[in-house]
């Protein structure tokens, strides 16, 4: 009896779908596979046979992950990737959940910018309401404002 894993693999590939889903196995495991800085300004888009293209957010990191290739290429291997192309573009994804935001409280300083913020503003309810919104993104960034 063949194990269903196997019978799956071969029914992908009989369909035309095997690097479809390969490549999403990629990118289920993409943030476990490289570490943050990678992540953030990389990502899978397309796998054809067995060549991987890699969107990148910036120049910069597509010649430091050029630099890298054999590197990405190694820890891929296990996915059927030998080789990989990579592109400047828009990474099509949300920040990884890794990510996240730790809620801090409020300096004098944050306060002083909300109040200067909102002088000029007459209407009450919108004044409050952007309030609220400078609040709650202050409380969720790192530093000062």
């Amino acid at each position: 009896m063949h194990r269903v894993g196997a019978q799956i693999q071969r029914l992908a590939r009989s369909l035309g779908f095997e690097s479809s889903l390969r490549l999403s196995r990629i990118k289920g495991q993409w943030d476990d596979i490289f570490s943050g800085p990678v992540t953030l300004h990389a990502w899978p888009v397309n796998l054809k046979r067995s060549t991987l293209t890699i969107v990148v957010d910036s120049p910069a990191w597509l010649q430091q992950l050029s630099f890298l290739k054999d590197d990405l290429v190694a820890k891929l291997e296990g996915f059927g990737v030998k080789d990989i192309r990579f592109h400047t573009g828009r990474i099509p994804r949300k920040l990884p959940e890794k990510i996240v935001a730790i809620e801090r409280d409020l300096t004098e300083e944050d306060r002083s910018f909300i109040e200067n913020a909102t002088s000029s503003v007459e209407d009450n309810a919108l004044k409050d309401n952007i309030r609220s919104a400078i609040r709650a993104w202050a409380k969720h960034r790192p530093g000062q404002m």
